[in-house]
């Protein structure tokens, strides 16, 4: 449901300027960008040996109620947390690599475009971050439930 919220407020903030949604999200697409960050995110979570329970967090979160143990959710917790880091790095590293891109440009015309599409990472990265925080404080209170038990 807090993922359904937060892709509402999405299409809200582009609905409320003044220009069509479609045309609005058009100029936010940037593919390149997009699987950049994802490739950043994927690497770490792969390196860490953690790819797996990124995956199972999102049944843990999701699932109403089940048997699972303090390791699965303590691993899943921390496969989020990890994320969560790497969607920050991603982003950050997405932004600096379009930001010494724009420095080697011949027309000053050209650079507002470049520095435009640098920030697509941050935006990315935000969209990403805020749908896993609730993702983390379910998890979160998963555990508070389980050590309550």
């Amino acid at each position: 449901m807090s993922i359904i919220g937060v892709v509402a407020c999405f299409l809200l903030l582009c609905v409320c300027t003044d220009q069509s949604l479609m045309v609005q999200m058009g100029r936010m697409l940037d593919l390149v960008t997009l699987f950049s960050l994802l490739l950043v995110i994927i690497t770490v979570m792969i390196s860490a040996g953690l790819h797996k329970d990124f995956f199972h967090a999102f049944r843990l979160a999701l699932s109403k109620r089940g048997n699972w143990s303090l390791l699965e959710l303590k691993r899943a917790k921390e496969a989020i947390d990890l994320a969560l880091k790497a969607i920050v790095g991603g982003g950050v590293l997405n932004f600096s690599v379009g930001a010494v891109e724009s420095f080697f440009v011949d027309r000053l015309k050209s650079i507002p475009p470049c520095l435009g599409v640098s920030t697509l990472g941050i935006l990315y990265a935000v969209f990403m971050f805020l749908l896993l925080i609730p993702i983390q404080a379910k998890l979160k209170v998963k555990m508070m439930e389980y050590m309550g038990e």
